[in-house]
């Protein structure tokens, strides 16, 4: 009998489902950062875990954030100018883990659309950006 999916398996697998639904690269991000708040809410165990390995990480291959970093570079146009930063994933991983610390899985819902915006900022600006966070 194969061994249970990892935690981050299982978070891998509900974002690229819910990036897979969408057309457009923005759309992709939002609902990536989406499906990994309902993952969060839905698993805090399993979410915390993954937070927990991702901050405690020094940036090493083949780790969390490289690995969230990577899927979000796929996503990104390759003409974007801006690449997909260890920054950007880092910072949405801190604000998750710190809802998920202090037991504030009910209100990950309610920071999509400041996640979502901390997301696109880089590529496309604040203003456009804002119409993407909902």
């Amino acid at each position: 009998m194969p061994d249970p999916p990892t935690p981050f398996v299982r978070l891998q697998a509900a974002i690229t489902d819910a990036c897979d639904r969408e057309q457009q690269w923005q759309a992709k991000i939002a609902a990536g950062i989406h499906a990994a708040l309902q993952f969060a809410a839905s698993n805090p165990e399993a979410a915390r875990r993954v937070a927990t390995e991702a901050e405690s990480e020094d940036g090493s291959r083949g780790g969390t954030i490289e690995r969230l970093r990577w899927m979000l570079a796929d996503v990104v146009p390759a003409e974007s100018s801006v690449e997909a930063g260890e920054t950007t994933v880092r910072g949405l991983v801190t604000v998750i883990a710190g809802h998920l610390r202090r037991n504030r899985e009910d209100q990950l819902a309610e920071i999509a659309p400041d996640l979502i915006c901390l997301a696109l900022l880089p590529y496309i600006g604040f203003e456009e950006a804002k119409r993407w966070a909902v």
